[in-house]
């Protein structure tokens, strides 16, 4: 017997059936739903246009904080912790491509704490993984759930429910709704979110919340695989400024990629530095291409605020703009992005004293806001 199968991409398939095989993938289907063999949506923005207002916040959180991710020291727990938080009732596993030996880092979450153990039976998944290695997965690049998974793979020579028995049952997930994207033919990222049978069934809504997330997954590996060491990519020039004993970030398309760990408190100092145009002074600004994905690596030339003592005096900004010297020193630390409530505490003073020399400040430089601040003291 065949039966004809439409892949995600919408090419047909004939493939004959193993009856045993077909019955257990059948009993399977009848307790938890059959899932879509192929999605409504042709690109991932159609998708988003359906999730609800919830769905939406926490699609922007997602890509915010991942944007964010390389400011962190650990960019792949960031990654997966602001994959945990998209959607809370799952659990969640994380991890880039998939080499014949399995994968090379995993994060998953197990009751709602994201961790870095092995799964039960990981050492099996190379064996029982229903996708290819290579783009020839008939559901590359989009979400897909067990049922359409197995019944595409029903005549393979590996049984498509094994993967049901060994990992998913024993690590309490047998509900399975994943998406494997392909960079170059090659697998780049996998990301799937699982339920134990107790819990409610994936629908057309978590699919497309999971599509949702392809454009900012996407970007993330793409940074990942050239600043990364292996195994997140090809390059060490992540961890080579990490060494640096100078804040050092990397700029691309005027949004900061990666900061090393002192160059962070210079993150909001140099989107405003980038904003108003790159004005002469800041910093040095390199041009490099990592794995050909061009960067600019920025190299601020402003001695760390920090470094200096809390009441040393910033007589440049006193003379320029008749600033008192308390004015002067609470302007010269905002303009490194920190707070009010971290400037104020770190100077010594009141919130409301600090909020009280900050209208000030605003006033004699004639600006409104932080950012604006920022951009004028660094334009000189």
């Amino acid at each position: 017997m065949q039966i004809e199968l439409a892949c995600a991409r919408g090419a047909t398939v004939m493939a004959p059936l193993d009856p045993s095989a077909s019955r257990r993938v059948e009993a399977y289907a009848k307790e938890y739903g059959e899932g879509p063999e192929h999605l409504p949506w042709s690109a991932p923005r159609e998708a988003a246009r359906t999730l609800s207002a919830a769905q939406r916040k926490a699609l922007a959180r997602f890509g915010a904080r991942i944007e964010r991710a390389w400011l962190t020291g650990d960019p792949a727990r960031a990654l997966a912790t602001a994959f945990a938080e998209v959607d809370p009732s799952s659990r969640i596993a994380v991890y880039p491509g998939a080499p014949p030996g399995g994968p090379r880092w995993v994060f998953q979450s197990v009751g709602g704490e994201l961790t870095s153990r092995p799964i039960l039976h990981q050492e099996k998944l190379p064996a029982l993984r229903l996708y290819s290695l290579k783009g020839s997965d008939p559901f590359a690049d989009v979400p897909v759930t067990n049922v359409p998974i197995m019944r595409a793979n029903v005549n393979a020579q590996a049984d498509p429910t094994a993967h049901l028995e060994t990992l998913l049952i024993p690590n309490r997930a047998i509900q399975q709704l994943r998406m494997v994207t392909y960079d170059e033919q090659e697998i780049s990222l996998y990301a799937g979110f699982y339920r134990d049978s107790t819990e409610a069934r994936f629908d057309l809504a978590d699919h497309a919340l999971l599509f949702s997330l392809r454009p900012a997954l996407t970007r993330w590996h793409r940074v990942a695989k050239a600043l990364g060491p292996s195994p997140l990519g090809d390059s060490a020039l992540a961890a080579a400024l990490e060494a640096f004993d100078r804040p050092a970030l990397l700029v691309r398309n005027r949004a900061v990629l990666f900061a090393n760990r002192l160059g962070v408190e210079w993150y909001a100092a140099t989107r405003a530095w980038l904003q108003a145009g790159q004005p002469g002074g800041f910093a040095e600004a390199t041009p490099l291409c990592p794995g050909g994905f061009s960067v600019e690596l920025i190299l601020p030339h402003v001695v760390a605020p920090s470094t200096r003592p809390a009441d040393a005096p910033a007589p440049d900004l006193s003379q320029r703009y008749g600033l008192t010297p308390t004015e002067a020193r609470l302007a010269l630390r905002l303009s490194t992005g920190a707070s009010l409530r971290d400037v104020a505490t770190e100077l010594g003073m009141s919130y409301e004293t600090a909020r009280t020399h900050l209208k000030r400040i605003y006033e004699k430089l004639g600006v409104r806001r932080q950012n604006e601040l920022v951009a004028k003291i660094l334009r000189g």
